[in-house]
């Protein structure tokens, strides 16, 4: 590992400050663009291959993103693994400061990327190319490079990026598609049984038609062996639920710690190959008898939080993204000064970059699609309440992308989901090109049967792998090459 030693802590005001940035360098495989196959002038480095770090220190990412330490060595490539800002060890030393949160977006982000990257091209006359690789909320930054600088990447791997279920680009027919997703594993298009789907969807209204009565919640008491006596069903039923969602990230047909680590405090509990079937498999999927039929239209449930306003402030999606004045922004937040001390938490960037860009996803279950019961949506203050505190100003609604000029995602994508129809800066672009958005049954790729877990095409090459891997990285790894020639060409 290694730092850039003045990183600027605000690229775009006038902050005074510098901070230095963790890096993962490997120029072992770096030669001539000529060693990697490529025409272009004699003199021309290897590409630049940049994974723009995410919500967790960065070794994570350096140990687990196989798909650029395979291709390296034949496109005779650098690595870099950049660290996200306000990481533990990439902080800036703000303490004293008002709002030192205010610092930790996704604009300062990109531009500590771009920075970077001009750093290092100056190593040589000869401009390189790069290409940014990202996974998960690393995707949603590895994207927006690519649209807010496309002079400074030539290319871009955006896997399993939910772009789709932020405030500003969640349609109604996906407002539950991450619950949809997950039910898929516990399903038989996802490798387990319908029977395990159908039980966990009957069990829910169970438990809580069995926590009406004091004697049932003394038997489910008993029955999950509680510390305690249970007051309500509702909390029993959102603990046995909870797991779900880690579980479908870590759906990986090996076994891994990846997800265990990532969401704990660096504690690498290994999950099973393939854990959402084991989950069935412990009995969830024994015939009880239970059949699911009719429609799911026969599920009425009304979102009573207006047009599509659920889970986060839709102002900008409704057009009133404006609203907001710059008074009512001073009059918010926690005036109070920082004070850094001790160890800070992994993944402590994700709280501040949430809170300032309004990157919750927008979340609803139980509305007929998925096996979850009752159906739930957060409260509509839920964003803004999270937030108040010392993590820098209230949100902004649209979030700071929008003073940022790079607020938008995929609205429509073509073969090469190439995110037609995004917004720019409030504009409406018709084309942002070199994208590639892998994102399970979201993404604009669809393979004769999508199995997998979080960004797994960005893992290291296993035997156990299904065929869509396979397929995904050959569609990936022909495009990155085609990009890379296609830089070299423009010199």
């Amino acid at each position: 590992m290694s730092c850039v030693p003045s990183l600027a802590v605000d690229h775009f005001g006038g902050a005074a400050g510098t901070f230095p940035q963790r890096l993962c360098l490997y120029d072992k495989w770096w030669k001539r663009a000529s060693k990697g196959g490529f025409k272009a002038p004699a003199d021309a480095p290897g590409p630049i291959l940049f994974y723009t770090g995410n919500e967790s220190p960065v070794d994570e990412y350096v140990n687990n993103t196989g798909l650029m330490w395979e291709l390296a060595e034949d496109l005779g490539a650098l690595i870099v693994f950049a660290e996200h800002r306000y990481e533990p060890l990439s902080h800036p030393a703000l303490c004293g400061t008002q709002r030192c949160f205010a610092y930790c977006t996704t604009a300062q982000a990109i531009a500590d990327w771009v920075t970077i990257i001009a750093a290092l091209r100056r190593k040589h006359k000869v401009r390189a190319p790069v290409v940014a690789f990202g996974g998960s909320y690393g995707g949603m930054l590895a994207g927006w490079l690519r649209m807010k600088y496309p002079e400074v990447v030539d290319g871009v791997i955006a896997a399993s990026a939910p772009i789709w279920q932020l405030a500003g680009t969640v349609q109604r027919e996906t407002l539950d598609m991450p619950a949809v997703a997950i039910s898929k594993g516990v399903s038989a298009a996802g490798g387990a049984t319908d029977r395990c789907r159908d039980n966990l969807k009957a069990a829910w209204p169970l438990l809580q038609e069995a926590g009406r009565t004091a004697a049932g919640l003394r038997l489910l008491s008993r029955s999950v062996k509680a510390c305690s006596p249970l007051h309500d069903a509702r909390a029993l039923t959102r603990w046995a639920q909870s797991p779900y969602f880690f579980l479908a990230e870590g759906n990986y047909p090996f076994p891994s710690t990846y997800i265990t680590f990532s969401v704990t405090e660096g504690k690498a509990f290994p999950l099973p190959s393939w854990p959402m079937r084991v989950a069935c498999e412990r009995g969830i999927d024994a015939d009880f008898g239970v059949r699911v039929d009719g429609s799911v239209a026969d599920v009425n449930f009304t979102l009573s939080l207006g047009d599509l306003e659920v889970a986060v402030d839709w102002a900008d999606a409704t057009g009133n993204g404006d609203t907001l004045t710059a008074e009512q922004l001073e009059a918010s937040g926690d005036r109070s000064a920082c004070a850094f001390t001790g160890t800070l938490s992994r993944g402590f960037s994700w709280g501040g970059v949430c809170s300032n860009d309004a990157l919750s996803q927008v979340e609803v279950q139980g509305v007929g699609r998925d096996i979850y019961w009752p159906p739930s949506a957060r409260e509509r203050g839920f964003t803004v309440e999270s937030v108040v505190g010392p993590r820098g100003l209230r949100p902004r609604p649209g979030g700071s992308n929008r003073g940022g000029g790079m607020r938008g995602g995929p609205l429509v994508g073509d073969k090469w989901s190439e995110w037609m129809q995004a917004y720019y800066g409030g504009r409406n672009v018709s084309r942002h090109r070199n994208i590639i958005a892998l994102v399970l049954d979201l993404g604009a790729h669809h393979f004769d049967r999508m199995l997998g877990a979080h960004h797994l095409d960005l893992m290291f090459a296993d035997p156990r792998n299904p065929p869509c891997f396979a397929e995904a990285r050959a569609i990936e790894e022909r495009m990155i090459r085609r990009w890379i020639q296609e830089a070299y060409d423009a010199i």
